[in-house]
């Protein structure tokens, strides 16, 4: 369960690079792109720069570390400390507007 002592370190999409390691050892990390998770287990897929290889089931509860990576145009990669969380808004209904209105006059 998710509550007020975790802290929000950055958002995940398709083809964010990240770094993955299990062990915490140099050797055993993996870089890839992130593809997906598996809505009931949480685990990650990702993919290489290439798609020649695809990593799958890789369990997020039980890695050492995930890291998150911007890559800018000439191909540097930065590693991403922390980024600021945005809201998320609830689309509305057209005309539920003008109904909220109505009842508060």
């Amino acid at each position: 369960m998710i509550d007020e002592s975790f802290e929000f370190k950055f958002s995940l999409s398709k083809d964010t690079l990240i770094a993955v390691n299990k062990t915490g050892k140099p050797e055993d990390e993996i870089l890839g792109y992130y593809n997906s998770c598996h809505r009931s287990t949480g685990a990650l897929n990702l993919e290489a720069y290439d798609g020649s290889i695809k990593w799958s089931g890789i369990g997020a509860k039980t890695l050492s570390y995930i890291k998150k990576y911007y890559v800018d145009i000439f191909g540097y990669r930065y590693e991403v400390k922390k980024e600021k969380r945005l809201e998320i808004k609830k689309k509305q209904k057209k005309g539920q507007n003008e109904l909220a209105n109505i009842e508060h006059q």
